[in-house]
């Protein structure tokens, strides 16, 4: 299985910095010599980051962020998501480059859901792409439904360009049977590792509750909600394609 990281002493950030009553992300880096010091470099952009947002009118105008990164060859493939202001969708961006750190290239949007499927009516999030063993892409994503619950879909690619939703339903959902589960409300996030003695997938992501919490949220309209504040969860896969999920 083919390392879904950039590599052991490169990681890639999201870099927050205001703008009025909204966080503005863009993307940044940071390097380290054993993966517990780290420490950012700057990028080219006169904030630091070494992918900014786009140009007024462009799907990406208003924040990238959570970036995905993958080594193909010679290359390096980022996988990043933003919203959409002009159709309330969020989406996946891609931006490659050669020596992995500043000097990315964006090649547009390439992902915003399946076409059909309710789950992910209003596009895609956060997600994790991995370059499987037969050479094809999968990616586990963050789809986003109409009334905004937050559940994890599978797509698949030939090229890592253009994909595919092979089903209308999630792979991973709410824990619908307990409402005082900290998942009860929705799961996202995902962040895979695969277990090659065993043949499965282990996936750790964020889940959020059905029940009023604590904090005000402002989502990507700048509707406010009160939260709980999201936990981490693992799960682990029945299969060897990261289709059939339980709970651990």
């Amino acid at each position: 299985m083919r390392s879904p990281s950039l590599n052991k002493d490169t990681r890639l950030c999201a870099g927050l910095r205001p703008l009025l009553l909204f966080l503005w992300h863009e993307c940044g880096v940071c390097v380290s010599q054993d993966g517990a010091h780290w420490s950012k470099v700057e990028g080219p952009s006169p904030f630091g980051a070494i992918i900014e947002c786009g140009e007024e009118g462009d799907f990406d105008e208003a924040y990238v962020g959570y970036p995905s990164v993958i080594e193909i060859g010679s290359e390096y493939r980022m996988y990043y998501h933003t919203y959409d202001r002009k159709d309330g969708m969020y989406k996946v961006g891609l931006a490659v480059a050669k020596d992995g750190l500043m000097k990315w290239t964006k090649k547009g949007m390439v992902f915003a859901g399946s076409t059909s499927g309710a789950f992910d009516r209003k596009g895609a999030s956060r997600r994790h792409v991995v370059n499987m063993e037969d050479g094809t892409y999968q990616m586990w994503y963050e789809g986003i439904s109409d009334d905004g619950e937050h559940s994890i879909g599978v797509a698949t690619s030939i090229d890592g360009v253009k994909w595919t939703v092979p089903s209308e339903q999630p792979v991973f959902s709410a824990n619908k049977d307990d409402p005082e589960a900290f998942d009860s409300g929705g799961v996202g996030s995902p962040m895979l590792v695969y277990l090659p003695t065993r043949r499965i997938w282990r996936m750790y992501y964020t889940g959020s509750s059905v029940q009023d919490g604590e904090l005000e949220h402002h989502d990507d309209t700048g509707a406010a909600s009160r939260i709980n504040p999201t936990k981490l969860g693992v799960a682990e896969s029945l299969d060897d394609r990261g289709l059939v999920w339980q709970r651990l």
